[in-house]
């Protein structure tokens, strides 16, 4: 059941693979990519029959790793196909575990049994592109790589984390480690966990007493900024972003590319079809809506460099249609709202091919959001203020009408915005208003700026303060001397991952899509948190570097134009079409417990945002995701 719960995932095959006699049971399947035939099913068992692997991702490199085994091992290994599968299992059981790890490079969640020393091994990669699940369903230690197939375990009885569901509220999204079940975990990126099986059958209960260890495997503490001088990083870098896009157009299925037309799928794009001899497939979706728009830019791009460019113009019910079916995809509460264009390309590109490589990380790794250009600059002036005087700024900033607020654009963005672009400032405005007189330092500023809810004892009873306190230790290090960087990291082990990642993944293998992101590869993770912060932010405008790269390919007028992100017109939606679902959901039962939710506040969020008082679509599609979500799925 839990094998054949993840069918969407693996289209293609299906096997399971079971030791009776040590309780100890693997399942797979299959999206075929690398060598189609039956030398690359799954479980499969290394040459010396010692290591059973279940694996989901690509290695990238696992042809020279194929090498290092041949030359290392004793036995001269005599391959019996061409999969990646393959390698990793016969890597493990040559080199160990740690060295594995170090030596691949590529994106995986894997699970592998070593037989003669009765140890499991859960692995996931460095960035996290690939999930996994873990925990305790009764007495069974169980996996998988959604949360779907754990629930379909016969046994499945966990209730809710209430702390993961304050989570969820703060952030739209549940916070690794941890997942909306209790008991049940997500593995942090590069980290791997070890389990000793060797007396399972005498261990009872298992939750209590299963020896499990947690190790970190990549060390990212030591990474630094390196004092560039040369023009030539540009080139350097260029080369390594070509080595990476390269490594991931290897494949035996058909493969293409999202191209949003914005900075970092339109370089991806320029580097695969420089790299082929054939045009490359683009996928691109437009809206009717011109404000959400891109479509005319990637048209212009595929246009400019020659791909064979797919689009669809989508309308406002295509949309809605599908939103209330994300609570099939997403397995968690997840209300991220582009999740329902990036589900819709996925099952675009999925009609013409099995794997699209994707410019996701960018944002992250080279300084495409917003809030790196502007937040230290409001940090700077919110430090020269005392607490009692910041409260006071913040009850007066809420007196500005938006019309006020409109007349003093042009004297804010001259002199304090520094000519930065900044759409919806009236509303913008207001959310500074909640952030400016709880932050104590940078992180504390950081963090607001990344929650939805200034105050979540509005909306919860039972809210506790220490969730975000745990969250800042665990997951917010002041690894660079640079505030600004150090957003960028953080957005890196948070966001990326827990939310833009699980977007992707979620979206695209429930379509039996695989995507690839270069801009993941280890190479570009290092140079890119190497670089000082004026290779990434210049005179106003993000991602440098990947411009001047961009200008070797393109012209500029399809370069320079501003960022739009991949939204929808959620806001209005709420206020006509979707109106009538999310007054359904925003009376589910479950907003009505008085021990979890304030009922009369949800119902006065909802009546503020009908009636253009305020624009809270953000908390309220939370809820109504949180509601489809409860009511599709097991409750408290």
């Amino acid at each position: 059941k839990m094998t054949q719960a993840l069918k969407h995932r693996g289209p293609d095959n299906y096997n399971i693979w079971s030791n009776k006699d040590s309780n100890i049971y693997l399942g797979h399947t299959r999206l075929s990519i690398l060598d189609l035939s039956s030398n690359g099913s799954q479980p499969m068992i290394s040459k010396n029959k010692k290591i059973i692997i279940t694996f989901n991702g690509e290695i990238y490199n696992h042809l020279e790793l194929r090498k290092k085994i041949n030359l290392f091992s004793s036995n001269f290994i005599e391959w019996k196909g061409t999969s990646d599968t393959e390698t990793l299992v016969n890597s493990i059981s040559v080199f160990g575990i740690e060295k594995t790890l170090k030596l691949i490079k590529g994106m995986f969640a894997f699970a592998a049994y070593d037989l003669d020393k009765k140890l499991v091994y859960l692995a996931r990669d460095r960035s996290g592109e690939k999930p996994l699940y873990y925990g305790f369903i009764e007495n069974s230690f169980v996996f998988g790589s959604e949360l779907k197939s754990i629930r379909s375990n016969s046994n499945f009885n966990n209730n809710i984390d209430i702390k993961s569901l304050s989570s969820f509220f703060l952030f739209s999204y549940v916070p690794s480690p941890n997942s909306i079940y209790q008991n049940l975990f997500k593995l942090e990126p590069g980290h791997y966990l070890k389990i000793d099986v060797s007396n399972i059958k005498t261990i009872t209960p298992l939750i209590n007493k299963l020896k499990i260890v947690k190790v970190k495997w990549i060390d990212e503490e030591n990474l630094k900024i390196q004092n560039y001088h040369s023009t030539n990083q540009t080139n350097e870098f260029h080369k390594i972003l070509i080595n990476s896009v390269k490594k991931q157009m290897i494949t035996d299925v058909p493969i293409g590319a999202f191209l949003s037309g914005g900075i970092d799928s339109s370089l991806i794009v320029c580097l695969m079809q420089n790299l082929s001899s054939d045009p490359i497939n683009t996928f691109t979706i437009g809206f009717n809506d011109k404000n959400f728009d891109e479509s005319k830019y990637a048209r212009k791009i595929a246009n400019h460099l020659g791909t064979n460019h797919n689009e669809l113009i989508l309308s406002h019910n295509d949309l809605i249609n599908q939103a209330t079916r994300m609570h099939e995809v997403y397995d968690e509460p997840f209300a991220d709202s582009s999740q329902i264009p990036t589900f819709i390309l996925s099952k675009f590109a999925r009609s013409k091919v099995k794997v699209s490589l994707s410019g996701d990380g960018g944002d992250e790794l080279f300084g495409g959001y917003n809030r790196y250009i502007w937040s230290q600059r409001i940090w700077n002036w919110l430090v020269l203020l005392p607490l009692p005087l910041r409260y006071t700024l913040s009850k007066f900033l809420l007196l500005f009408s938006d019309n006020f607020i409109q007349h003093l654009q042009n004297p804010l963005n001259k002199y304090f915005l520094k000519n930065l672009k900044v759409n919806n400032l009236s509303e913008k405005i207001k959310k500074l208003h909640s952030k400016i007189n709880s932050s104590k330092n940078f992180k504390d500023f950081y963090i607001t700026l990344v929650t939805e809810w200034s105050n979540l004892n509005e909306l919860l009873v039972d809210y506790e303060y220490d969730i975000l306190d745990n969250y800042q230790k665990r997951n917010l290090p002041n690894i660079f001397n640079n505030n600004t960087i150090n957003m960028m990291y953080w957005d890196y082990k948070t966001y990326l991952p827990d939310d833009i990642l699980c977007k992707l993944d979620r979206a695209a293998m429930s379509n039996g899509l695989e995507t690839r992101v270069p801009f993941l590869d280890n190479e570009v993770i290092n140079y890119a948190f190497s670089l000082p912060l004026n290779y990434k932010i210049k005179e106003n405008k993000s991602k440098w570097i990947l411009r001047e790269i961009l200008k070797k390919y393109l012209p500029n007028q399809l370069i320079d134009r501003p960022k739009m992100g991949f939204s929808i017109p959620l806001a209005d939606w709420l206020r006509g079409p979707l109106k009538e679902w999310a007054n359904e959901s925003l009376s589910n039962d479950i907003f009505k417990n008085e021990e979890l939710f304030n009922f009369d506040y949800i119902k006065k969020i909802w009546d503020n945002h009908l009636n253009n008082r305020e624009n809270n679509h953000n908390k309220i599609w939370q809820l109504i995701i949180f509601a489809s979500w409860y009511q599709n799925n097991k409750g408290l």
